[in-house]
């Protein structure tokens, strides 16, 4: 994977594994459209990278998998939708910013427009790369088959022969949006190859709206959510004074609403462990010189978790009962060694007054089809 790889990009596709015949003007533009950040209005949310790496039992990477769609592919390129978005959301009040990349002798991008600039404005940034040439990209030859990867999507491309590859001008560029308030835009930019002709015209209708993915979630009828939108009291927030989601319960119902255009895929939850320090030998270490030493973690779909927690996974349950930790948070690390010629043992533990309980909710913004993670964790206080 030599290209848009290096620039990070990851989108949602259903598309199965493939080798591509394509004609030599396909892939004109490739439209990465970041997604709603939420992070205006709240805290502990952030995008899941969707593609994950395949390993066999030597650690070798032998396939990629989409997790939100099952979908399996031999090359992540494979997965990923390289088109551009018919439709995308942003959030009031909020910049962000479309990468468009080029490739196959398509290098520039002009006349970017807004057709509502009352409700978003669209400028074309001044940070760009733009490279030009004469030159092909380059065909490789294998077993007497042609082929070169798109200079786009970085797929392979089968041809009939050695000079039937695009022209290998390209470019990078970057626009700007800014909604002022909620309503709908229609942003377009053209397409121009090597020899200054356009070669396309891309749309996107955009939507401005103030962006809440959950509509609640509680713990025993307490709110998780801290809201910083202007204006709100957040009233009903879980905490003890000035300790945010603290409590003194032993347990409690978690209760997850989703807002429409929003769908709920998976909720994790922890749980602490007891641990006890041994020589080089750190059970459940928060910090400390030898972390590493960790021996075994739990992986879900989503991620992989270390093993200080015992992690239990209830799938898309919207309500359930959740049985906080009784042990208190604490860490601590061993190390062991030489100074000069003396031996030494040095061991460090700390046991605080609350236990933690983490919650990870994912969920999927329907819009744009990105995996969403909120993650918060709630503070049960021991010693009253």
């Amino acid at each position: 994977m030599k290209g848009l790889r290096k620039f990070g990009a990851m989108a949602l596709a259903a598309a199965l594994s493939l080798t591509l015949i394509a004609p030599v003007n396909a892939n004109a533009a490739y439209q990465e459209a970041a997604g709603p950040s939420f992070s205006q209005r709240y805290s502990g949310i952030s995008e899941v990278d969707q593609i994950k790496e395949n390993k066999d039992a030597s650690g070798k990477v032998v396939s990629y998998t989409d997790i939100t769609t099952g979908a399996t592919a031999a090359e992540s390129a494979d997965l990923i939708d390289y088109t551009a978005p018919k439709k995308m959301q942003i959030e009031v009040n909020d910049w962000q910013t479309l990468h468009v990349y080029l490739g196959n002798g398509n290098c520039e991008i002009r006349n970017v427009k807004s057709s509502n600039k009352k409700v978003i404005k669209a400028n074309l940034s001044k940070t760009f790369s733009k490279h030009t040439t004469t030159d092909k990209i380059y065909v490789h030859e294998e077993n007497g088959q042609y082929y070169y990867y798109d200079g786009v999507t970085d797929k392979k491309i089968i041809v009939a022969n050695k000079d039937a590859a695009p022209n290998a001008s390209w470019g990078r560029y970057h626009i700007t949006l800014k909604a002022s308030k909620e309503g709908k835009a229609t942003i377009s930019y053209d397409v121009y190859d090597n020899t200054g002709n356009k070669t396309e015209t891309v749309k996107i209708k955009v939507t401005a709206k103030e962006v809440a993915p959950f509509a609640s979630v509680t713990f025993a009828g307490k709110s998780l959510l801290h809201d910083r939108y202007i204006g709100a009291t957040n009233a009903n927030a879980l905490g003890i004074k000035y300790a945010s989601n603290t409590t003194t319960k032993k347990s409690g119902k978690v209760k997850i609403k989703m807002n429409k255009g929003y769908k709920l895929v998976k909720v994790i939850t922890g749980t602490e462990n007891g641990y006890v320090v041994k020589p080089d030998d750190v059970q459940a270490p928060y910090y400390g010189e030898d972390a590493e030493q960790i021996k075994s973690e739990f992986k879900s779909d989503f991620g992989t978790f270390p093993n200080y927690y015992t992690w239990t996974d209830r799938g898309a349950s919207k309500s359930f009962k959740l049985a906080l930790s009784t042990t208190p948070s604490s860490y601590g690390y061993s190390k062991s060694g030489k100074t000069g010629e003396e031996p030494y043992e040095h061991l460090y533990s700390n046991e605080g007054y609350s236990s933690s309980t983490p919650i990870y909710i994912y969920f999927v913004d329907k819009s744009t089809n990105k995996l969403y993670r909120f993650n918060t964790t709630i503070t049960r206080r021991l010693v009253k």
